[in-house]
């Protein structure tokens, strides 16, 4: 499971962890150009400058993971831009399932919003159990 940078950091663990289920969060999704840079201004510039994420190398790795991948998304996320919602379901070509949930009204701050929702978190903690449950029957 991972949220936001982590989420890019997670799909580039992928070859080495082959983990048979992935839970991301609002995942962001970075150019090679912003990668390495150092979290900071110089890291906002490179990451304002992207309007094409066709070649983040956590979309590479998630095109050859083969294990159940679910994403969860706030419809109101003002931070991941949508090219990079869209990109992330259409990157994990070899996946054995791909799950979407997207949660109405809802921004990038998807934790604090389910702390206080509880019915909506149970429900999707239910969805992360059923998903690592077939993954386990994998």
């Amino acid at each position: 499971m991972a949220s936001s940078m982590g989420g890019h950091t997670a799909c580039q663990l992928l070859d080495t962890l082959q983990p048979r289920a992935l839970v991301l969060f609002c995942p962001a999704a970075y150019t090679p150009a912003a990668e390495h840079q150092p979290f900071g201004p110089a890291f906002q510039q490179a990451l304002r400058a992207t309007t094409d994420f066709a070649s983040a190398p956590a979309w590479s790795a998630l095109g050859r993971y083969r294990g159940r991948l679910l994403l969860v998304w706030g419809t109101e996320d003002a931070v991941i831009p949508s090219a990079v919602i869209q990109g992330y379901g259409q990157a994990a070509v070899a996946a054995r399932s791909v799950e979407v949930v997207k949660l109405p009204g809802v921004g990038h701050a998807l934790h604090p919003w389910l702390q206080a929702q509880p019915a909506a978190a149970q429900a999707l903690q239910q969805r992360i159990a059923s998903l690592l449950a077939a993954a386990e029957r994998d």
